[in-house]
């Protein structure tokens, strides 16, 4: 029996295009399941999700709306933001939190998010800045007049 090992950035590169310096919502979603955090999903009336790292289960809570909001929770400490308890008592960092647009183009989806470094190491696509520099070293530098 044949098995298929997908790496994140196999799956990455699936949804995601490096000439763009966010992911969209799949990307960061996937980022940040790699990273160990939990997923809240809220479809602008009710938490359909809540603390899961199935991405299955991400999905089908996002592409259910055309738009919802995300909350990422993470078991260690990132940065001393908010604190909450989870089921067993023990205590839960809140990442950050991301607006979803299932409506826009998939690379305009993530609409709006937490801005803080951890956040934007979730949402910022790294191929971006290779992308970027080679498009640099390609263009020459105008002689200054």
């Amino acid at each position: 029996m044949e098995t298929n090992n997908f790496s994140l950035d196999n799956i990455l590169g699936i949804y995601e295009n490096k000439k763009n310096p966010y992911y969209g919502w799949k990307g960061l979603c996937l980022n940040a399941l790699s990273k160990g955090y939990d997923i809240s999903v809220h479809d602008s009336e009710e938490w359909v999700l809540s603390r899961s790292q199935n991405m299955s289960e991400i999905m089908e809570a996002i592409e259910s709306v055309d738009g919802c909001e995300i909350d990422i929770f993470s078991s260690t400490l990132v940065h001393g933001y908010e604190v909450e308890k989870d089921e067993d008592g023990k205590d839960l960092w809140f990442v950050g939190w991301a607006r979803i647009i299932t409506a826009n183009y998939y690379d305009e989806s993530v609409s709006d998010f937490t801005t803080m470094p951890c956040m934007e190491e979730l949402v910022s696509n790294p191929d971006y800045a290779t992308y970027e520099r080679q498009l640099i070293e390609r263009v020459p530098l105008q002689e200054e007049v």
